[in-house]
């Protein structure tokens, strides 16, 4: 666990706190990620604050084309059958099954593996690219 000074606690012990820093993981994902590609590690614990799909180029299947993110064992943990069929920022899910993913308190010095994967419902597809980007945050000791 890092540690740094902030003018919060201006060195009284007394006062110090606890607080949390915004990170962000990316990776890309493609039209030939058709099983679950490794995109990135997340350090335990975490809490997930936001999932983007950034679709810079168009999934052109002749069917439908969707992006999943999550890890081994809950593939859809973070967004479930994103459609990526057209250019633009997609927001990952948030059911209720899975916000339960995106607090993890384990403090084991893990990581989680997220992963991603293309699905298209007529193999076909020529083109289609993403940037998979998750902000997280993890917890920081503010110390003087």
């Amino acid at each position: 666990m890092s540690t740094f000074s902030s003018p919060l606690n201006s060195g009284d012990v007394a006062q110090n706190a606890v607080g949390y820093v915004l990170m962000t993981q990316a990776s890309t994902l493609t039209f030939a990620d058709t099983a679950a590609k490794a995109l990135f590690n997340i350090p335990k614990p975490y809490q997930i604050v936001d999932v983007y799909i950034d679709v810079t180029t168009v999934f052109n299947s002749s069917g439908t084309d969707l992006v999943t993110i999550g890890f081994a064992g809950t593939q859809n943990a973070f967004a479930t059958a994103i459609d990526v069929a057209s250019t633009g920022r997609k927001r990952g899910s948030a059911g209720a099954a899975q916000l339960a993913n995106f607090l993890n308190t384990t403090n084991d010095g893990t990581v989680l593996a997220v992963t991603g994967l293309f699905t298209q419902s007529v193999a076909d597809a020529t083109t289609g690219a993403a940037n998979i980007v998750i902000v997280y945050s993890v917890p920081k000791t503010l110390a003087p």
